[in-house]
């Protein structure tokens, strides 16, 4: 059992710093990604936006419409800058 979640604690470990690139991701890396990867990085865009004033708050649906929309003709545009408006 301790060497379960010692070998948790250290893949958790690895992972984070790639999570928490997310918010580094161009449109052109975004619609190069597998589903699994964009939901991973929706869902940072979603936790981000949620410490926006309640009117620029967007769920992972609306997010995913709008890098899905945007994104297209802007391939080095941050994805936060997308969703953001910036």
């Amino acid at each position: 059992m301790t060497r379960y979640l010692t070998g948790a604690a250290i893949l958790a470990l690895l992972g984070a710093p790639a999570f928490a690139a997310g918010l580094e991701v161009t449109c052109g890396d975004y619609s190069m990604m597998d589903e699994t990867t964009k939901m991973e990085t929706i869902a940072e865009l979603e936790t981000e936006t949620s410490q926006l004033p309640k009117e620029q708050q967007l769920t992972a649906e609306a997010i995913h419409t709008k890098l899905e929309a945007e994104c297209k003709d802007k391939v080095d545009m941050m994805v936060i800058d997308v969703v953001t408006g910036k």
